[in-house]
């Protein structure tokens, strides 16, 4: 089984523009849109390098030496990172929320829950990839798919309430 960045990175980096989306709107100060636009920058670098360590993961040389365990650990260790950097995003998106209002400020609260989600989901994945289970990952990334959808879904109904 092949394992690559091309399974979880574009989710990850469909999440990080999601929430530029969401709020590159007039209701955010010119400085928190930039904010924002580095966090979504950094994010897409931390991602690609995640993924980059996804695919040394799946090697062949690696499947003969380490077997499903090691290449498990391997995913595991990508997929948290990966985790992790939805959380930054997350993060200043609940900030934004705090010091928006209204139909907007419910927005982002509902960007705020796809982007948790999406990390919970990739935390399930780096959980299962830790055992070993490499055809329960396939299951756990299948979810973080449906997450990518309600994160875009939640980034465009965000943009629209901020007045972007």
């Amino acid at each position: 089984m092949t394992f690559s960045r091309r399974i979880f990175l574009p989710i990850l980096v469909v999440a990080g523009m999601a929430a530029i989306a969401g709020c590159g709107s007039s209701t955010l100060s010119e400085d928190q849109l930039t904010e924002l636009e580095k966090r979504a920058a950094s994010l897409q670098v931390k991602v690609q390098e995640a993924g980059d360590k996804a695919d040394a993961c799946a090697t062949d040389n690696k499947a003969k030496t380490e077997g499903a365990k090691g290449i498990g650990k391997c995913l595991g260790t990508a997929l948290t990172t990966a985790s992790t950097q939805i959380d930054d995003i997350n993060d200043y998106v609940k900030e934004l929320a705090g010091s928006a209002s209204g139909d907007c400020k419910d927005k982002l609260n509902g960007l705020s829950d796809a982007l948790g989600q999406t990390s919970g989901s990739l935390g399930d994945a780096a959980a299962t990839a830790n055992k070993g289970d490499l055809e329960g990952i396939t299951e756990e990334l299948q979810s973080v798919s449906t997450d990518q959808v309600d994160v875009t879904v939640a980034g465009r109904e965000a943009d629209k309430a901020c007045g972007g």
